[in-house]
């Protein structure tokens, strides 16, 4: 029984720890910390109550590093999967500077803006996926389960049968025949995904931005995200040339060499719109926001609007996408429904004009 025990909370202890999770925990760290509670007791006032035994795990590691005199910061890098570069670089400054609750409010922002989005996007593609899934299953359904008995149905007729029930019941046949290899396929293609799902994820960032039709709005949420994470690093104080270096580990894997080139261009003096102009990639209504916010000493608020502008762009995309999609998969999924069961029946129609 006490192995048993072990072992559940072994698995417990390997339980994923959520975007939201992490979020949760700046947001009480922060809360915490404002009201004047000190660093090791927030830790553990978090620790009570916590579900998620892998959380659990992490806060009691760092609190024993704060215990033994290391920084939050510190402490935190231990767990780079969930405490990013840049995260750790605003808790840095805000231990140096006595701020630290001002820091985490600043990657509570941070995060909430990258959630957000990520959300938003999530719940434009979510329907559609919903139904196609749905779809594709009740298609699978009657080719494996209703298309044979209409085969078996037909043979003891003596008519001709049209080229599509032909082909749909030849579908239907080699499903039946080699479908569990077919299945074993995918589920080996699903499982090697996930077990290398950060290099896909990266492979997609590089590819995206070169699709056709969806390489603008691609283009407008990088600019989403470089945009916000530069003003949150600006607004902590961080120089223009460190701010850039960090935003190369923590932003869209497409921009990274984008990034590292026109901090090299700061680096030598240039303003930071001149660095831009050079890569080409960057709008000049971006451009021309910067190098005004650069000129009068509102580069931070610039950001914040271009970030909100091209939000404001992104919502709309993802809300007229919603609104082709919904009918633009009925009227297919129709069609392919609609056409599986009129080829099942023109055989019958067929017969009744030969008699």
């Amino acid at each position: 029984m006490q192995s048993l025990h072990s072992l559940i909370r072994s698995l417990n202890k390997n339980q994923k720890i959520t975007a939201r999770e992490i979020l949760m925990l700046y947001q009480q760290l922060s809360t915490l910390l404002t009201a004047g509670i000190p660093l090791v007791q927030c830790c553990q006032i978090l620790l009570q109550g916590q579900d998620n035994l892998a959380l659990s795990h992490m806060i009691s590691s760092i609190k024993r590093q704060l215990e033994i005199g290391k920084n939050l910061s510190h402490a935190m890098q231990k767990y780079p999967h969930h405490f990013d570069e840049m995260s750790c670089q605003l808790i840095q400054i805000g231990e140096q500077t006595g701020s630290l609750d001002t820091s985490l409010k600043r990657i509570v922002q941070y995060k909430e803006q990258s959630l957000q989005l990520t959300n938003k996007i999530q719940q434009a593609i979510f329907y559609p996926m919903i139904v196609t899934s749905i779809a594709l299953i009740i298609t699978t359904i009657m080719i494996l389960c209703v298309v044979p008995q209409f085969a078996e149905l037909f043979q003891g007729l003596h008519t001709r049968i049209p080229a599509a029930t032909m082909a749909i019941f030849a579908l239907s046949s080699f499903l039946r025949s080699y479908g569990w290899v077919l299945l074993s396929i995918m589920l080996a293609a699903v499982f090697i995904s996930w077990r290398n799902k950060k290099k896909i994820q990266f492979t997609l960032q590089l590819l995206l931005p070169h699709l056709p039709i969806i390489n603008t709005i691609t283009k407008k949420i990088i600019l989403i995200y470089f945009s916000q994470n530069l003003t949150i690093l600006l607004t902590a104080g961080v120089p223009i040339a460190d701010a850039l270096t960090l935003l190369t580990t923590c932003t869209h894997s497409f921009l990274s060499p984008l990034i590292r080139r026109v901090q090299l261009e700061v680096t030598t003096g240039k303003q930071l719109y001149q660095a831009m102009q050079t890569q080409r990639y960057f709008p000049v209504m971006m451009l021309q926001l910067i190098k005004t916010g650069e000129e009068s000493g509102t580069l931070t608020f610039m950001l914040t609007k271009i970030a909100h502008f091209y939000q404001l762009e992104v919502d709309h995309f993802l809300y007229k996408l919603e609104q082709l999609l919904e009918p633009l998969i009925m009227v297919v999924l129709g069609a392919l429904i609609g056409g599986l069961v009129i080829a099942l029946y023109l055989p019958i129609f067929n017969l009744g004009t030969t008699i």
